[in-house]
C-alpha cells in the first residue's frame, strides 16, 4: 500500500477549507462490497474498517473508495485502535481475543479470554482499552486495560457498563463508554471512577448505539435502530446531528435531510472536520458515508428526552 501518498489526499479532502463548507452528508461508493463493524482514521488520515462478526477482514479504504486488505483470517474483528509505532490493534470477538498487527501485515495475539471484545480506545500513554460486550449472553460489563508492555487488568467493571461497544478519550484523558443496548454514556476518570454522562432515547428494538468518537469538545455516536447520529456534549446535551429518527433512509444532503439505514462504524478525520459512517446491519455493502461538520453542529437541532 501507498499509505503516505494517500494520507496526503485524504487529509486534502477531511481538512482543508471545512470550516466553510456545508454541512453535508455524501456517499462514497467502494471498489468492491464489504462487511465492516468499526472504522478508525489514524494520525496521517488513513482510513481503515474491520470486518466485524461476518468478515475475518482488515482493510485500508481511499479517499476515492478503493479497497485494499491487509490482514485477514482474523475471528470478527471489531474495532481498531493504533499505536506510535505504527502497529494496529483489533478487538475479535468471536474468539475473545486482541490482535496487533505489525505494518507489514504480521498478527500476533496480545490477549484472550476476553468475553466478547468490541470497542477499543488507546490513551495518549499507549494503553489499549477494550470492551467486554460478552458473548457468553449476559451482556458484558468489563473494560480491559492492556499496556504497551502487554499486562492486561480489568480497568472498570459494573457501575452501569453494559455491552460497551463505543470507546473514546477527550483531551483530558477521561475515557467515554457507550453502551449499546440500553443507550447509557459513561464517563470514567483516569483513576477508574464511573459516572452517567447521558442517555440517548432506547431504540424500539435490538441497539441503541453504535461506535463512538470525540472531537474536541463534543461526543459523536452512531443511533443504530434509530437510524441516526447523535452529537453529545461533554456536560450531557444530546442532540441529533443527521438523519431522521425512527426514519431508516439512504439520502444523501444537509444534516436535517440526510438519511441512514442502521450507522454503526463511525469515524473521525483527524482534523475532526469529517465523519466517516459505515452501515452495521450485516453483509456486504458498497458505500461509506462521509459527513463534513463545517465549522458548528446544526443550530436548528433541540436537544433530545429521553426515556
Amino acid at each position: 500500500m501507498r499509505l503516505a501518498a494517500l494520507s496526503l489526499t485524504l487529509a486534502c479532502l477531511l481538512g482543508v477549507g471545512a470550516s466553510a463548507r456545508a454541512q453535508t452528508v455524501e456517499t462514497v461508493t467502494l471498489s468492491s462490497p464489504q462487511a465492516m463493524d468499526g472504522l478508525f482514521v489514524d494520525a496521517e488520515g488513513n482510513l481503515f474498517g474491520a470486518g466485524g462478526y461476518q468478515s475475518g477482514d482488515i482493510v485500508y479504504l481511499s479517499p476515492e473508495g478503493e479497497v485494499d486488505t491487509i490482514a485477514s483470517g482474523l475471528r470478527g474483528p471489531i474495532h481498531l485502535a493504533k499505536d506510535a509505532d505504527g502497529n494496529l490493534y483489533c478487538s475479535n470477538f468471536r474468539d475473545g481475543t486482541v490482535s496487533r498487527i505489525a505494518p507489514g501485515g504480521e498478527v500476533e495475539t496480545i490477549a484472550t479470554g476476553l468475553d466478547g471484545p468490541a470497542g477499543l480506545a488507546m490513551d495518549a500513554a499507549g494503553n489499549l482499552f477494550v470492551g467486554d460486550w460478552g458473548a457468553s449472553g449476559s451482556g458484558g460489563t468489563r473494560i480491559h486495560r492492556i499496556t504497551p508492555a502487554g499486562e492486561a487488568s480489568v480497568f472498570v467493571e459494573g457501575h452501569g457498563i453494559h455491552t460497551p461497544i463505543g470507546l473514546a478519550f477527550d483531551a483530558a484523558g477521561r475515557l467515554y463508554a457507550a453502551n449499546a443496548v440500553d443507550g447509557k454514556i459513561h464517563r470514567i476518570s483516569p483513576g477508574g471512577e464511573v459516572e452517567l454522562l447521558a442517555t440517548v432515547p432506547r431504540a424500539p428494538t435490538r441497539f441503541s448505539l453504535g461506535h463512538m468518537v470525540c472531537v474536541r469538545d463534543t461526543l459523536y455516536v452512531a443511533g443504530n435502530f434509530r437510524h441516526v447520529i447523535y452529537a453529545v456534549t461533554l456536560k450531557g446535551e444530546v442532540s441529533i446531528l443527521a438523519g431522521g429518527d425512527l426514519e431508516a433512509g439512504d439520502a444523501d444532503g444537509p444534516f436535517a435531510d440526510a438519511r441512514f439505514n442502521i450507522p454503526n462504524g463511525l469515524a473521525a478525520g483527524p482534523d475532526g472536520d469529517v465523519l466517516w459512517v459505515v452501515y452495521g446491519g450485516g453483509g456486504q455493502k458498497q458505500v461509506l458515508r462521509k459527513l463534513t461538520l463545517g465549522s458548528s453542529s446544526d443550530p436548528e437541532r433541540p436537544e433530545l428526552e429521553h426515556d
